[in-house]
């Protein structure tokens, strides 16, 4: 599937001779291969994933579980990046991936901007944020049980620390409480790190995120979830960069 997908034949065709027998040997260079392929290449060899799955898992091996955990680990991570499958209008999933919002299609996933802008910081806490974003990714995709509490809850945390980082090296730590969300944000508006429009804002999806906050009646828990990390990492990316401004 590779080969009929990709532009660099001759380099596969090589790895699969040398690795063909050691299936794991062959994942590092598959990787690096399906790395250097172009957003058409990768468009195209989804499209077949998707119109083949039900082939595809039925030349795996039993335990079908172990393909079906992987596949579901896929379309987590698809989805956290912007990605579904589509559904029929009887709520039946369909062979092909849309943009969740057709309007950033093509672009770099917001997540690993704010994960590259997070580590040229040089925040104090900057190990605890990148371990918060990466369990709240986690919790969202689970394909047994997804602990969208937990992915909320961790995606919050994130906001937080980055908020009350930039906070402590800015500003006398006199000056605001740093246990409280809304002193730091006062803080950073009283010092000029923030305006008051973006204090509101910030704000505002602080307070979506919250515990006990309902969740539209149309959208389903998933959805709601996806929002609101969508939200948190846009605001987080946000703070990042208005502190360089």
């Amino acid at each position: 599937m590779l080969m009929k997908h990709g532009s660099q034949q001759e380099e596969l065709l090589t790895i699969l001779m040398e690795h063909g027998s050691q299936p794991v040997a062959l994942a590092g260079p598959v990787r690096q291969y399906v790395l250097a392929a172009s957003a058409s290449e990768i468009a195209s060899l989804f499209d077949e994933l998707l119109r083949t799955a039900s082939t595809v898992r039925n030349s795996i091996p039993s335990p079908k579980y172990c393909y079906d955990e992987r596949w579901g680990d896929l379309m987590g991570c698809l989805e956290i990046d912007g990605y579904v499958q589509e559904k029929d209008e009887y709520d039946r999933l369909i062979p092909k991936l849309v943009p969740i919002d057709p309007t950033i299609d093509g672009q770099e996933p917001l997540e690993d901007d704010l994960t590259k802008e997070l580590k040229a910081s040089g925040l104090p806490t900057i190990d605890g944020i990148l371990r918060c974003l990466e369990n709240s990714t986690n919790a969202f995709r689970s394909t047994q049980n997804p602990d969208f509490n937990g992915s909320l809850n961790n995606s919050r945390v994130a906001m937080e620390s980055i908020a009350r980082d930039i906070a402590g090296l800015a500003i006398n730590g006199n000056e605001y409480d740093p246990s409280k969300w809304g002193k730091i944000l006062a803080a950073l508006k009283k010092n000029e790190l923030l305006t008051k429009d973006q204090e509101e804002g910030l704000a505002g999806v602080y307070r979506f995120l919250s515990p006990g906050c309902h969740r539209p009646q149309a959208m389903t828990e998933r959805e709601y979830v996806r929002l609101a990390r969508h939200l948190t990492v846009s605001m987080a990316f946000f703070l990042l960069r208005t502190r360089g401004r």
